[in-house]
């Protein structure tokens, strides 16, 4: 029954990862949260602004994401991955944002992504990966013409693992330019995670301002 309460959740965690649930769009690209009267601002291309004290966390989790290569018309495999928190958190959820020129691999062309879980996420009671519905996105994306797809990981403790997190699929458009740099990154939006069974919210803002984005280079 535990195990069912926790996948519920993790069901309603994604939901609202892929429709931007508690998401205020403003004219200039920006989302903003405003619980518990604390404002944390995102802005495209750079890190959310917090207001916690960093000097309180347990510990440093860096998430990363590899950079690698693909042929024109070919499939990029990509890699997320966590270093800092070996057996320190117990659930992230992590939205992922790629140029709308690239797609992600998909199971019988629905939501559910094509994905192989980590050694990090190897211990995780459930583990969900969908792709962001095109009409449900938010401002964010459409300005800046991503498409976006939602991770999430839960365990019974703090049991996630330093490594690989996930990894998935992109398809590079058959008249890419030799040359070209696709940026694959993470974007935090309002309900975005990664964090302990306390709830420590130093250490997620840690890795949330110290994220390491990738790229996808056009062989």
């Amino acid at each position: 029954m535990k195990k069912l309460a926790l996948v519920m959740a993790m069901l309603m965690l994604s939901t609202c990862g892929l429709t931007g649930c508690g998401v205020i769009n403003n004219n200039n690209n920006n989302t903003v949260e405003g619980k518990d009267k604390t404002k944390t601002e995102t802005v495209y291309g750079e890190y959310p602004k917090f207001d916690g004290d960093l000097s309180k966390r347990s510990c440093s989790p860096v998430l990363s994401i590899g950079n690698t290569t693909a042929k024109a018309g070919g499939t990029a495999t990509v890699t997320v991955s966590v270093s800092g928190a070996d057996g320190k958190w117990s659930s992230c959820g992590l939205h992922l944002v790629y140029p709308e020129t690239l797609s992600i691999v998909t199971k019988d062309g629905g939501t559910t992504v094509v994905r192989e879980d980590g050694d990090a996420t190897g211990a995780a009671m459930a583990t969900i990966m969908k792709e962001w519905l095109h009409e449900n996105k938010t401002a964010i994306l459409l300005n800046n013409k991503l498409n976006s797809s939602f991770y999430t990981a839960i365990f019974a403790g703090d049991e996630g693992k330093d490594g690989d997190i996930v990894t998935f699929y992109l398809k590079i458009p058959p008249d890419a330019v030799s040359g070209t740099v696709y940026p694959v990154e993470f974007l935090y939006i309002e309900g975005d995670l990664f964090t302990n069974i306390a709830k420590e919210k130093e250490m997620q803002q840690f890795a949330f301002t110290h994220y390491i984005n990738g790229t996808i280079t056009v062989e």
